[in-house]
């Protein structure tokens, strides 16, 4: 299994909707190496700037194999935060996907340029 950092169960995720909470959810598979090499090797330079403002940031990993998801709670979030399309980066805010076509950005300046948008949007 590929190991990603800052991982979230997809029931933490249920819940932060659920509850009106508000986190950086980015969706990521095991098989697809924008994820795990191009996005993992950058990832600190989206997640640092979330997390130094207080929002929480996570990896929810959704498949191990193509196009076989997890479970159906993993499925009916990737289908619920705009479909598949990895990695695809979430702003959560009050329990509602607010940004989800965030899709494919890996290089570290785009990455940071996300955290910036978010934060405005959260502000």
């Amino acid at each position: 299994m590929t190991k990603f950092p800052y991982l979230i169960e997809a029931d933490a995720v249920q819940d932060l909707l659920a509850n009106n909470g508000t986190a950086v959810i980015n969706l990521v598979a095991a098989w697809c190496p924008d994820c795990y090499e191009a996005q993992a090797a950058n990832i600190d330079a989206l997640r640092s700037p979330l997390v130094e403002d207080g929002v929480l940031f996570a990896n929810l990993l959704v498949q191990e194999h193509k196009h076989e998801y997890l479970s159906p709670l993993h499925q009916a979030l990737t289908l619920g935060f705009g479909g598949h399309g990895f990695p695809r980066t979430v702003l959560i805010l009050n329990g509602e996907p607010v940004s989800s076509d965030n899709v494919e950005i890996t290089d570290e300046t785009a990455l940071n340029q996300l955290a910036s948008s978010f934060l405005q949007l959260i502000k």
